[in-house]
């Protein structure tokens, strides 16, 4: 006796939303992009001619912290929109 076919789950044919998409999109890009800012940041914080320039240096940790918080929720809203579209 051959094996009965597997019943195949009916896919969410629900059409995705352009809008919902191009949003994902752009969240990913600025959050490239703001990670790029903060990898050159701790490049700049690394520097030589900082290590003894508190001022500076806290100057920049100040920034480099505001853009993770950045990046922390821009990913939060990302999440949430693929959330949508994978529902």
């Amino acid at each position: 006796a051959s094996p009965k076919p597997v019943k195949k789950e009916k896919q969410n044919t629900k059409p995705k939303s352009p809008a919902l998409e191009r949003e994902v999109s752009d969240l990913e890009k600025k959050i490239a992009d703001k990670e790029r800012q903060a990898e050159q940041m701790e490049e700049e914080m690394a520097k030589p001619e900082h290590s003894s320039n508190l001022d500076k240096l806290n100057e920049l940790n100040d920034q480099l912290e505001k853009l993770r918080k950045e990046i922390s929720a821009l990913t939060e809203s990302w999440e949430e929109k693929m959330m949508e579209l994978e529902s």
